[in-house]
């Protein structure tokens, strides 16, 4: 459950990189980075960004609480 996770949160953040990497490559914006629509494309996928480091925030604590319960020698 835990590799899935970080395995994702991985993969979700290697995307992330190479979008931002290949953004101004992007055929309709590619020199236009201030136009309207261009905004509103960074604006609906900004949150994506947040999604790798949360997922790993997440899995952290679930790991802690997991840990935590069986070292108290709960289920």
């Amino acid at each position: 459950m835990v590799t899935l996770a970080v395995g994702g949160a991985l993969s979700v953040f290697a995307a992330v990189v190479l979008s931002i990497l290949n953004w101004p490559s992007v055929s309709g914006f590619a020199g236009r980075l201030d136009s309207g629509w261009s905004l509103f494309m960074i604006a609906c996928y900004a949150p994506v960004v947040l999604w790798p480091p949360l997922l790993l925030s997440v899995t952290w604590a679930y790991v802690r609480r997991r840990r935590y319960r069986l070292n108290r020698g709960g289920d």
